[in-house]
Formats: structure tokens, C-alpha cells, sequence
């Protein structure tokens, strides 16, 4: 017995178009002007931006973040200044001066309120 194709009911019919037309609502509520990585860029430049200004208010998470961040930088900085002479040319002495400065900067502002 051969295969007969289904031709599709009234109601399959309204019911796909509803779904069509459901879809395409979410996909245009969805839309935005942005690229994408004009977006990205904005976000990480907001993010250097607090971390070194600090003037939102933040979160205990944040706070946390914020002094793990500054830990990073600063142990960066010691390390770049201890390893300067032995096996770092002494001309990487300043850069591992600011990493400490930053990192210590970021770790006193990261458990500060801001009102």
C-alpha cells in the first residue's frame, strides 16, 4: 500500500502560523543596534573604568572580585620586581612599580561604600 501524503488540517495550519508569528515577535523583542563587539568593547571598558574609579556602589561579590583582582595585579608586580636583575632586564623595574601601585590602589578602594 503506497504512502499517502497528510495534507494539513485547518487548525495544524493556524497553529503553525501562530508559532511562525510567536517567533518572530521574540526574535524582534530580541533585536538589538549594538554589534556585539561594539558591545564587548563597551563592557570591558566599563569594567576597567570601575575598577579603577570605583564610583558605583558595590556588592559583597563585587568587593570580592575587586580585591581578588587588585591581589593579582600586585603579585604580578612583586614577582616582576623581585625577578628584575636576576633573570628580568632592570628596564621591566617600573612596569612591576605600577602593577604594585594599581593592585594596591584596586585592593584599598574594593571593601570601600560608596553612597
Amino acid at each position: 500500500m503506497p504512502n499517502i501524503p497528510k495534507h494539513p488540517t485547518r487548525q495544524e495550519i493556524e497553529q503553525d502560523e501562530k508559532t511562525r508569528q510567536q517567533f518572530e515577535a521574540d526574535t524582534l523583542s530580541r533585536h538589538s543596534d549594538v554589534l556585539p563587539m561594539g558591545a564587548a568593547r563597551n563592557e570591558k571598558g566599563r569594567f576597567y573604568g570601575e575598577l579603577i574609579r570605583g564610583e558605583r556602589s558595590r556588592n559583597g561579590v563585587r568587593r570580592i572580585g575587586f580585591f581578588l583582582v587588585g591581589f593579582l595585579i600586585c603579585s604580578l608586580g612583586i614577582l616582576i620586581v623581585i625577578d628584575a636583575g636576576e633573570s628580568t632586564p632592570m628596564v621591566f623595574l617600573p612596569f612591576g612599580a605600577f602593577a604594585i601601585l594599581l593592585g594596591v590602589k584596586i585592593i584599598v578602594s574594593a571593601p570601600k561604600r560608596k553612597s
